[in-house]
């Protein structure tokens, strides 16, 4: 009994949500309605208010036998219908027919969608939303190379069906969240596909998809990737059998994006080496908010281990409250890095932590913030840095109108982009 209730309802608000979302169409519904009742109401006095609303409704039929022209224009002692009820009839067969042209073109379309997956081998398969699917999605399609999109963010799937690209949408009933199935795997052609990239922004999803799919591939020589990006997950599952079942395909790898960026980064930004001052006696990398990506620059750097003269990375966290969250993972962290803590000053103390130093290098990580707010932080640190010490600041991305040469005369360096991410994945975990 509780359940008809709660469906009735879930039916009525999904119903309002649509109607909100088409005031157009509503807006000429009810002027068709009221001219035509308007237009009876002059031809037909005599009858009642809900019989000529039943009339009315009828207009919406193409043979709707609700009254006859020629005994209307008798009855009326003109020659012509009432202009309310001529609108009315024109305007209900014109909703009508444009309501059954657009489903059909639905349904030819969707059907011709899953004609041309279905004829899809060799393919590759994208699921998720994103940044990161958005890249291998342009990617894909600047090599010509067939994909389908497996996705349930609206945005992202309708901008694809513009685009004439072959989409899978995760459908959402009422409240519930959209979660991938075995349906939409099979709908996307799984079995026949080259690659299947589980690249969702959300850890969870992708372990979703690759639970799912582990099976399913087992006869097939699909290759399937699988993005964790929290450094620890990554770590845990590439190191369990779960995930990599012994079948005679290419098998199950686990990938990290920040894990790969953060290898970047310090292969490109080495953090004893300045290009222009050379090898540092000192090392100090500074982190003034935790994320993932800083997470796992700080994995890195500490699997580096030792630099000059046996020395330590002199790690600079904002709290112990951040530590903590590395240590829950990673215990044996203190004995990779000395630590040591910003707390309330946040990266304006940089410069005093260097001051007694002389051939110190210190990287800190500003991706957390817009480049403009990095860019104001480089700027005090050149005004406060000692002479003898230097330092660099990573930023997100590139400064809007600023040239190469002004960012390093500050010490800024760009961190590693996704781009490039669909030819670069041999060298990914």
């Amino acid at each position: 009994m509780y359940f008809l209730p709660k469906l009735i309802l879930n039916s009525i608000s999904i119903t309002f949500r649509k109607i909100k979302a088409h005031p157009i169409l509503v807006g000429a519904i009810l002027l068709t309605v009221t001219l035509g009742m308007l237009g009876f109401s002059s031809v037909f006095p005599e009858f009642g208010t809900l019989t000529k609303l039943y009339m009315t409704m009828q207009l919406f039929l193409f043979d709707s036998q609700s009254f006859d022209v020629s005994d209307v224009i008798s009855e009326s002692g003109s020659a012509n219908l009432p202009w309310t009820l001529e609108c009315a009839r024109w305007m209900a067969v014109t909703l009508t027919s444009s309501g059954i042209f657009f489903g059909a073109w639905k349904i030819l379309k969707k059907s011709t969608d899953n004609v041309k997956i279905e004829e899809l081998s060799n393919h590759l398969i994208v699921f998720g939303s994103g940044k990161v699917v958005e890249t291998v999605l342009r990617e894909a399609d600047k090599d010509n190379v067939p994909c389908v999109l497996v996705s349930s963010c609206e945005q992202l799937v309708k901008q694809r069906r513009e685009q004439k690209n072959l989409t899978v949408k995760i459908s959402v009933k009422g409240d519930e969240r959209p979660t991938l199935e075995v349906k939409h795997l099979e709908w996307a052609g799984l079995s026949r596909a080259k690659t299947f990239y589980a690249l969702h922004s959300s850890d969870s999803e992708n372990l979703r998809a690759a639970l799912l799919t582990r099976n399913m591939c087992r006869s097939s020589e699909t290759e399937i990737i699988v993005r964790q990006d929290e450094p620890f997950t990554c770590d845990l599952l590439q190191r369990s059998e779960l995930l990599s079942p012994d079948r005679d395909g290419k098998g199950l790898r686990i990938v990290s994006v920040d894990k790969t960026r953060a290898r970047m980064l310090l292969q490109q930004y080495p953090l004893e080496w300045h290009n222009d001052h050379g090898q540092a006696t000192e090392i100090h990398l500074v982190i003034p908010e935790l994320d993932r990506f800083t997470k796992a620059v700080i994995i890195q750097a500490a699997k580096i281990g030792h630099y000059k003269d046996g020395k330590q990375v002199n790690l600079w966290l904002d709290s112990e409250n951040d530590l903590s969250k590395i240590e829950q993972d990673y215990p044996g962290i203190r004995k990779c890095v000395r630590i040591d803590f910003l707390r309330e000053k946040g990266p304006g103390s940089v410069p005093e932590i260097v001051r007694e130093n002389t051939g110190s290098l210190t990287t800190v990580i500003m991706t957390h913030v817009s480049p403009e707010e990095a860019y104001l932080e480089a700027l005090r640190m050149h005004e406060q840095f000692p002479p003898e010490n230097h330092f660099r600041v990573i930023i997100r991305s590139q400064l809007p109108g600023d040239s190469a040469d002004d960012q390093l005369t500050l010490g800024l360096c760009v961190a590693p982009s996704v781009e490039g991410l669909l030819g670069n994945l041999e060298e990914l975990d």
